[in-house]
């Protein structure tokens, strides 16, 4: 008895003088944090997810974070501003507080057809909000591209009474007539760098690769699939020096990466049915491609040669994606009824995609990221 005293002394000591250490809970979140963003905050004990049942939740203030609902994972919250977000748990006898950083929303443009039918270009965050229109003329704006290296945005207009590319500011303000590029170039992609420009040209539709003004022209596939085949939807990939794009010259529509110069196709997409890609900052492609239910869902390529679903399969088509950073993508759901826009976060894969809120009786099309 005397020795497990004197054990029982030793060890209370040792707690005092913080010689051993005590676990303690801290509050992780499943989910980005960022503005809009609904996210499940866990109670985690050294660094081991805890379940969070007759845990007391206290958050704020009211305009930063919202409480959704508690459950034994833990609490989801929805993030309403940028700033600082305060939380706080009391489980098992411990209370733990934790404030949050949270990061304004990402922001894409794309085309909103209105109920006059009117197709214009319009920016707005992944939550919804700033939704910003951009052109306002009278006939179509389509087909946005933009880049992280340029604060310009090409697009093709059918304003002036024919189809052209053209170019403003992200505010869109500065609107230009790129009239370097062939009158019927459509469906442009800008470098990341925003040095160059590709676009498809001709008929049947062939692809091309300038400089960002359009000027200097080249057709890239010049030794590549046959005259009637159909090129589509050109995508940079890091650099100037390499694309993807659609291409119909086999027996199903493909994804093929080319260098600029013609050389070194590649089919990438695997066997069935493939179109639409786009591809990330970091060189991953992102495209869309035939389920085995006969519907398209939205599909990843990686270095050297891995391939992965990323959209569920369901009773609808996806189809337009673009990456948001290297971890989601947005896509369009082709839903019944008409069209919305969602976001795939591929690192928060198990929560599905999640809706961007737009306003009733606008069509969603060509979703573009601005990095």
């Amino acid at each position: 008895m005397r020795v497990r005293a004197a054990l029982v002394a030793l060890l209370c000591a040792a707690c005092a003088d913080n010689l051993l250490p005590v676990a303690r809970y801290t509050i992780e979140p499943e989910g980005r944090v960022e503005r809009g963003a609904r996210t499940l905050l866990r109670p985690s004990l050294d660094g081991i997810p805890a379940l969070s049942g007759g845990a007391a939740w206290r958050t704020g203030p009211d305009d930063a974070i919202r409480a959704d609902s508690a459950t034994r994972e833990g609490l989801w919250v929805t993030f309403l501003a940028t700033g600082a977000a305060q939380v706080e748990v009391e489980l098992g006898g411990r209370t733990t507080q934790r404030t949050f950083t949270v990061a304004p929303s990402p922001e894409l443009v794309a085309v909103l057809r209105g109920p006059d039918g009117n197709a214009d270009l319009w920016r707005f965050a992944l939550d919804g909000t700033g939704l910003t229109r951009l052109t306002t003329e009278p006939l179509d704006d389509v087909e946005p591209a933009a880049a992280r290296g340029t604060d310009r945005i090409v697009f093709r207009s059918l304003r002036g009474g024919g189809s052209a590319l053209w170019s403003m500011r992200r505010d869109g303000t500065d609107v230009r007539r790129l009239s370097a590029a062939p009158a019927d170039a459509q469906q442009p992609a800008l470098a990341q760098d925003g040095a160059a420009l590709a676009f498809l040209a001709g008929d049947p539709p062939k692809l091309f690769a300038a400089a960002a003004d359009g000027g200097g022209a080249a057709r890239v596939t010049t030794t590549f699939g046959f005259p009637g085949s159909i090129e589509q939807v050109p995508a940079w990939l890091p650099g100037t020096t390499r694309l993807a794009f659609t291409s119909t010259d086999s027996v199903v529509s493909t994804v093929v990466l080319i260098d600029r110069t013609g050389t070194n196709p590649r089919r990438i997409s695997g066997t069935a049915a493939a179109f639409q890609p786009a591809v990330s900052v970091g060189g991953r492609v992102a495209f869309v491609g035939l389920a085995a239910n006969g519907r398209t869902r939205v599909r990843t390529w990686t270095a050297p040669d891995t391939l992965r679903t990323v959209t569920p399969v369901a009773e609808f088509d996806d189809a337009e994606p673009t990456w948001i950073g290297e971890e989601r993508i947005a896509y369009v759901a082709l839903v019944p009824g008409g069209a919305e826009l969602r976001v795939a976060d591929l690192v928060y894969s198990r929560f599905g995609p999640r809706r961007i809120p737009l306003p009733a009786g606008v069509v969603p099309s060509q979703p573009e990221a601005l990095p």
